[in-house]
C-alpha cells in the first residue's frame, strides 16, 4: 500500500499525476495532498482544489512517496521558496520516493535534490543552462528516469511515470490499464528550446531568481 503525499501549487497540471493517483488509489493506497495554506489552489486545468495538508503541518515519515505535479506557471513557483524550503526537508527522508513530472523537477533542483541525480523533465534546454542547481551535467533528454529515490519524467509520460511509481513499490499493475500506449515516451529522446516570445520574460526571471536563490 502507497501511502503518497501531492505537493499542490497555484496552476498545477492534473491531468499529469491523475493517472498516478488512480493507480495508487486503485491497489489499496491513500493519496493525500498539500499546500501552502488550505485555501482553493487552481489547477491548469480550471478546478480549484482544497489540499488537506498545510505544508507545515506534514510529517514526512508518515508517506512513502512525495508526487510533484507539473507547473503551467513554472516561472511564478520557482519565485516561491516556501515550496523549495518544504521540499528540501526531504533529504532527511532517505527511503521517501520522490517523483517529479514536466517542470517540477526544476523545483527538486533548488532544493538540493537532484544533486548527483541523473534526471530528466519537461524543461526548456535554456532554463536548464542558466540555473546552477539543475546540472546540465546530469541531465538525460529522454522521456522517463528513476535514479535512486527519485523519479522524473516528461510530462507526455503521465501514464509510464504512474507505472514507474507503482513498480518502485513492486505493486504489478497492467500496463494496459489506461489504454494501449500508441507512443512510449520512456526511451524517447526530449529537447525543448524557449519560444522567442517568452524569451524576455525568462530573462526577468532569472534575475529575481539570483537574488532569491543568492546565485
Amino acid at each position: 500500500m502507497i501511502r503518497a503525499l501531492v505537493l499542490l501549487y497555484d496552476q498545477f497540471c492534473m491531468h499529469e499525476i491523475a493517472c498516478t493517483c488512480e493507480l495508487i488509489q486503485a491497489t489499496g493506497g491513500n493519496v493525500q495532498t498539500c499546500g501552502k495554506t488550505c485555501s482553493p489552489i487552481e489547477a491548469e486545468e480550471g478546478f480549484h482544489v482544497l489540499a488537506n495538508l498545510q505544508m507545515d503541518e506534514v510529517d514526512l515519515s508518515k508517506y512513502d512517496c512525495l508526487i510533484l505535479p507539473g507547473i503551467a506557471t513554472m516561472f511564478d513557483t520557482l519565485k516561491q521558496k516556501e515550496y523549495v524550503d518544504f521540499l528540501a526537508q526531504c533529504k532527511y527522508y532517505p527511503s521517501l520516493l520522490i517523483a517529479a513530472i514536466s517542470s517540477s523537477p526544476a523545483l527538486l533542483g533548488a532544493a538540493g535534490l537532484l544533486d548527483g541525480h541523473n534526471y530528466c523533465g519537461g524543461l526548456y534546454d535554456e532554463i536548464i543552462h542558466d540555473l546552477p542547481f539543475l546540472d546540465e551535467a546530469h541531465f538525460v533528454p529522454t522521456g522517463l528516469i528513476q535514479d535512486g529515490n527519485v523519479i522524473t519524467a516528461v510530462g507526455y509520460a503521465f501514464r509510464e511515470f504512474a507505472y514507474q511509481i507503482c513498480d518502485h513499490f513492486h505493486i504489478k499493475v497492467d500496463r494496459s490499464y489506461f489504454g494501449t500506449l500508441a507512443i512510449s515516451w520512456k526511451d524517447k529522446e526530449t529537447h525543448w528550446h524557449l519560444p522567442k516570445e517568452a524569451i524576455a520574460l525568462w530573462e526577468d526571471t532569472l534575475k529575481e531568481l539570483k537574488v532569491i536563490y543568492q546565485f
